[in-house]
């Protein structure tokens, strides 16, 4: 249990980090003008603001219109000099 604890650390930690999840979670409930302005502010995807604002709410499925499929052909892969 141990590493998939670490796993969602490092995950919140590179999705949405803490700072920003403290400040998040003071302006909830946020309405769909304030996720577009946070992901533009912050440079991420509205998707992970609307997720984390749905996952702080009784019924979870909330803002569903910012969700989005990705795969592994999504992510950009930089090879490491050396």
């Amino acid at each position: 249990m141990e590493k998939e604890e670490e796993a969602n650390a490092f995950a919140v930690e590179w999705t949405l980090p803490l700072k920003q999840e403290a400040i998040l979670r003071k302006a909830l409930p946020l309405t769909e003008s304030q996720i577009l302005a946070f992901a533009r502010e912050w440079g991420t995807h509205p998707g992970i603001i609307a997720g984390e604002a749905s996952s702080q709410t009784p019924t979870h499925n909330v803002f569903t219109q910012f969700s989005v499929k990705i795969g592994a052909d999504d992510f950009v892969v930089k090879e490491m000099d050396g």
